[in-house]
């Protein structure tokens, strides 16, 4: 009497196909379904919704980082290479950008790359970060972005603007500016400042600790600019005004 395998029986009598080939087919077709594992509290939903996506501590490895990417990162360790004018004190973890008791004094860094070919860049999705406060959020300008954020140089930029205690999303083009309000930040309080530009789908996104606060589908520079990244801070009375600068993060396409 021949003995035969389960394994390569059909599933019935109608019907050719083996129960191994049934089952490879089942795991194939779970495999490529996008909504496998997503009934709550698996292992592969928690990996997908969760706000922070954690790895074991000294698994990543540095070459896996992105190669299409310029990264600048600072902590204010050193303000050389920054175009300065007035005071700009360098102080790890809080650099600060002062003016003097004078009506009307200002104060400006700016950092701009050597390499003349390398240039901020409009059209490469350009982001910016910075955490600051200030030591009054009264009588005075300020500025910090990328850019030409002050427009000194009537090119474009965008970033921050503050007028006395208000705060602005603010898009320079050609020199000429535009802002929309933003509430309820309390500028003497240590703040995340991002700006991110798509620049295929023409838009700006302004964040203020993680918080979506201003998109601009309007006003959309679109040419390069002298400066990477620019503060600036003027008085409108007679009396000293600083901004304390923790860190700063930039990010271009190459």
């Amino acid at each position: 009497m021949a003995i035969v395998c389960w394994g390569n029986l059909g599933k019935a009598a109608n019907d050719n196909q083996r129960i191994e080939q049934s089952i490879q087919e089942y795991v194939e077709g779970h495999n490529e379904n996008v909504n496998a594992h997503q009934q709550e509290g698996s292992v592969l939903y928690m990996h997908r919704v969760q706000e922070k996506l954690d790895h074991r501590f000294g698994s990543i490895d540095l070459r896996y980082l992105t190669m299409s990417k310029v990264l600048m990162l600072s902590t204010f360790e050193s303000v050389d290479g920054w175009a300065i004018s007035g005071s700009f004190t360098a102080a790890l973890f809080a650099a600060h950008l002062h003016t003097t008791a004078v009506n009307g004094n200002e104060s400006y860094a700016f950092f701009t790359n050597a390499i003349e070919s390398f240039i901020f860049d409009c059209a490469k999705n350009p982001f910016f970060q910075t955490s600051l406060f200030f030591n009054y959020d009264t009588l005075q300008h300020a500025y910090f972005g990328v850019g030409d954020i002050a427009h000194q140089w009537c090119q474009d930029g965008f970033g921050f603007k503050v007028v006395n205690g208000n705060l602005y999303a603010c898009v320079v083009i050609g020199g000429i500016e535009s802002y929309n309000s933003i509430s309820g930040i309390d500028l003497t309080t240590l703040n995340i400042y991002r700006a991110e530009m798509n620049s295929a789908d023409a838009k700006i996104e302004f964040y203020v600790n993680g918080v979506l606060k201003h998109t601009e589908i309007t006003d959309i520079p679109v040419d390069t600019a002298e400066p990477f990244i620019e503060y600036y801070i003027k008085t409108d009375s007679a009396a000293e005004r600083r901004i304390y600068i923790v860190d700063l993060l930039f990010m271009q396409d190459r």
